[in-house]
């Protein structure tokens, strides 16, 4: 969420600097392992490695509890984001309902 407030910021003044009306609508992603939390952060990181240094950005940000997830959620609502969407890094289908019964 801290880098993407400044994002955010920059894309709300570029709104209002083109004379829009309303608010932009903010969508954010967010990956998450609840699973093998160091096998997503692996996945990730093996996804992103092209991008040199960011993969490890990326793979240190995947949520792996219930506290992590609760408080990017939070973070994410804190700065206004319309829609935050959660995207799994294992294979693991449990995952996914382990999510909802977390963040629903």
């Amino acid at each position: 969420a801290e880098q993407a407030a400044g994002a955010f910021d920059g894309a709300r003044a570029a709104w209002k600097e083109a004379g829009r009306e309303g608010e932009p609508r903010l969508v954010v992603i967010n990956y998450f392992a609840l699973g093998d939390v160091e096998l997503g952060r692996a996945n990730a990181h093996h996804y992103y490695e092209m991008f040199g240094d960011y993969a490890d950005a990326v793979a240190k940000g995947v949520n792996g509890s219930a506290d992590d997830l609760n408080a990017t959620t939070k973070a994410f609502q804190d700065l206004g984001v319309d829609e935050l969407i959660y995207i799994p890094t294992t294979d693991d289908v449990d995952d996914v309902a382990r999510l909802a019964d977390i963040v629903l």
